[in-house]
């Protein structure tokens, strides 16, 4: 069997699995503070380029379930980040979904550098926090997506966080349970994808704690 490529470049208009833990295992998270700074961050950074469909924030890792936004989408936004223009000027004629594929890369590079440089600031702490290159999986079925939402909202549960992860407050669980078309823009939602609320919640219920990363296909 092939081994999978977690490195793949990050294409429009695609929906991927995106995660990373700290560097040997280390906590990138030591209190809620820190977590509300990684989410601010995310959503600064990315938000502009990726829609983010569902998250889980773990002490030492964290999940991300994304779709990368169009050329078109991100283009009224490349002005708001310093350099970022020249950045793009510098790819000359290239293809708009290499473009795209770099852009991302570079913002998820910035991303990473400005909260580990506020983690390690506060914590007096130098070197890497993350382990070196994220990695990504790409989600190519609706049943795929299904599952790894159910793996990434389970997670607290899974680790021992919480007895109960539907309690935990740093996964967008609850998000998706109390609002109908939380993800519109993706031409998706709770029913396209789990069917009807209830499905919803059932489905993690007795899936939780089940699934195994290296399992999801």
């Amino acid at each position: 069997m092939a081994a999978t490529n977690y490195h793949k470049p990050l294409e429009e208009e695609r929906v991927y699995h995106v995660y990373n833990q700290g560097n040997n295992r280390e906590k990138i998270f030591l209190n809620d503070e820190n977590k509300r700074y990684f989410k601010e961050k995310f959503e600064y950074y990315m938000s502009p380029f990726v829609t983010i469909i569902c998250m889980c924030l773990m002490d030492n890792h964290f999940h991300y379930l994304i779709r990368v936004k169009t050329w078109d989408e991100m283009k009224a936004n490349i002005g708001q980040f310093r350099g970022l223009t020249r950045f793009i000027a510098r790819m000359g004629l290239m293809q708009n979904r290499t473009i795209v594929s770099m852009v991302v890369s570079e913002m998820f590079r910035r991303f990473f550098m400005a909260y580990a440089k506020a983690f390690n600031n506060q914590n007096d702490r130098t070197g890497s926090l993350f382990r070196k290159n994220f990695r990504r999986k790409e989600i190519t079925t609706l049943e795929y997506m299904r599952n790894i939402i159910l793996y990434i909202h389970s997670n607290p549960q899974k680790h021992g966080y919480k007895q109960d992860f539907r309690s935990y407050p740093w996964s967008t669980y609850n998000e998706w349970f109390e609002h109908d078309d939380v993800r519109t823009s993706l031409g998706f939602d709770i029913y396209t994808i789990f069917g009807e609320k209830s499905n919803y919640e059932y489905m993690h219920l007795i899936k939780v704690g089940s699934y195994d990363i290296n399992q999801i296909e």
